[in-house]
């Protein structure tokens, strides 16, 4: 106890860097998920027979399996060196964090994020009772306003929970991050455990923090599942 206490009042301001950076990195991931995953569950539930939406539809598809498929690790090790070859990357920090590994990082959370976060969608909207669509349709609105102004709306609203907790796991998730060296909690905790050479205080310290990140994000999560049912 007493090396915990010792670590905490000497290196705090490297934890609170890393629990500043990691809530950060789970918000970008989660945005970014929500608004890949809404994309790519509405290309999955179309039932358009265009040719073109027939791609988009099957690449919806192998996207979600794909992503869903394979381990995390391996999706940011492919973005880390894939995309900068591709796109130029920015250069520079943000909150200490180095761009050029952020970036690709970022990208490959909110691409992993997105491939769940469409399924979430789905279940929200098959929620929504068929009678909401077909009611929409019979007052003279097309089957795309119906599902921007009617459906979707209530199926949110459906979402949200799940959404939260998808916040909650990609603050633990983010963690593999620091291995492409962005200044994440667990990075921080490496550079505090390499300065002290005391592995066992470090890790706990590490735990609690995650500990205490995630159940706060889950109280919170509570607290909007009370007021959704309100």
């Amino acid at each position: 106890m007493g090396d915990i206490l010792e670590i905490l009042s000497k290196y705090y301001p490297y934890y609170l860097q890393g629990v500043r950076n990691t809530v950060v990195l789970a918000l970008i991931g989660v945005v970014g998920g929500v608004l890949c995953g809404l994309v790519i569950c509405l290309l999955r539930m179309s039932k358009s027979r265009n040719p073109l939406m027939k791609v988009l539809r099957a690449f919806a598809r192998v996207y979600i399996e794909v992503f869903r498929g394979t381990p995390v690790i391996v999706q940011l090790w492919v973005a880390y060196f894939g995309i900068p070859k591709l796109i130029p990357m920015p250069v520079g920090s943000l909150l200490g964090m180095n761009l050029e590994c952020m970036v690709p990082c970022m990208i490959a959370v909110s691409l992993n994020s997105g491939a769940y976060v469409a399924e979430i969608f789905r279940a929200g909207i098959e929620a929504v009772d068929v009678g909401q669509m077909e009611a929409a349709l019979c007052v003279g609105m097309k089957k795309g306003l119906a599902m921007r102004l009617v459906v979707l709306p209530q199926a949110i609203k459906n979402v949200v929970p799940a959404l939260c907790n998808e916040f909650v796991t990609l603050i633990k998730e983010t963690a593999v991050i620091s291995y492409l060296g962005v200044a994440d909690l667990f990075y921080m905790n490496s550079v505090v455990k390499t300065m002290t050479y005391n592995m066992l205080p470090c890790y706990l310290i590490l735990a609690g923090f995650y500990f205490v990140l995630c159940f706060a994000a889950s109280r919170l999560v509570g607290v909007l599942e009370r007021r959704l049912r309100a």
